[in-house]
């Protein structure tokens, strides 16, 4: 954990010299001759070459950045039109969607599930917008529509979609209700799947959230005990995500002083796992090697 936690202390530091040097080198939109440059001791390689990048390349009245909006502004022009091919080649994947359903991860996916992934609601609502119109937020790149759509600043592809049509809310709801028919009456109710995954050890986990976003469960089943059964360890707990990186760290407990923790790293080292589980109390167990799955494949 050390690794990552250094990881992400480092790109804080890097984001706070980024928007320090932003402000000496940029007035009204365009570059400035820089007298100052970002301290990047302590980064890593891969660190200083970003801050290099975002040191020399942090305006956006280049002719790069007018290619990457006119690229957003083709896909948005493909929603509009109904072009799903188009839209499809305008896309980085994968695209994720809300657990259960499953992550769009290629153009023939897209294809086919574009006409639930838009309807005329969101149509009407891009019809009008320009390239102009995409708000650069840092680091994480650009954003239409107070972020109903991502589009990455590097090549303009569509990085994120988090509209939800009528369409798509339906499936949701109806995958949510089936996927809670398949457990054991232990675990049913108001509760939907945040994240599934597997270890080496044969371990199966799956971790839930309330409806609410308010609460927070890890079922974990051992290596033979049926998906369909009691779990054999059962904990409550709770979310933290970390800054605008968005790691993600589960910490759960029980009345019997079992505890797990569970974290989903956005940011590490090459070479390092972005996962990273263990558990503590009667059963002691700790794995980086996670494998993501989907439950209704399992």
């Amino acid at each position: 954990m050390n690794k990552q936690k250094t990881t992400f202390s480092n790109l804080y530091k890097l984001l706070l010299l980024f928007s320090v040097a932003l402000i000496m080198s940029c007035g009204n939109g365009a570059l400035q001759s820089k007298s100052k440059s970002m301290d990047i001791n302590g980064l890593s390689e891969e660190e200083k070459a970003l801050a290099k990048r975002l040191e020399t390349d942090n305006c956006v009245d280049s002719a790069d950045e007018k290619t990457v909006r006119k690229n957003l502004e083709k896909a948005v022009l493909c929603i509009v039109n109904n072009d799903a091919k188009g839209f499809a080649a305008c896309c980085e994947y994968p695209i994720e969607r809300m657990l259960p359903i499953h992550a769009i991860t290629n153009e023939a996916e897209m294809i086919k599930y574009f006409d639930i992934l838009f309807d005329d609601s969101i149509k009407a609502v891009l019809k009008n917008k320009t390239a102009k119109d995409w708000e650069q937020v840092g680091w994480r790149g650009l954003m239409l529509e107070q972020g109903n759509l991502w589009g990455s600043e590097l090549n303009g592809k569509i990085t994120s979609i988090n509209f939800h049509s009528a369409r798509e809310q339906k499936l949701f709801n109806d995958m949510v209700a089936k996927d809670m028919a398949r457990l054991d009456a232990s675990l049913q109710g108001d509760w939907v799947i945040d994240e599934g995954f597997r270890c080496p050890n044969g371990y199966t986990v799956r971790i839930d959230r309330s409806g609410d976003y308010e609460r927070f469960r890890i079922a974990i089943f051992f290596k033979g005990t049926s998906l369909h059964a009691k779990p054999d360890i059962m904990m409550f707990g709770e979310l933290e995500i970390e800054g605008s990186v968005g790691n993600r760290h589960y910490t759960f407990k029980d009345d019997k002083g079992n505890e797990a923790s569970y974290w989903h790293f956005y940011t590490y080292e090459e070479g390092s796992s972005p996962f990273e589980f263990s558990l503590s109390g009667e059963v002691k167990y700790e794995s980086t090697n996670i494998k993501l799955v989907y439950w209704d494949e399992l």
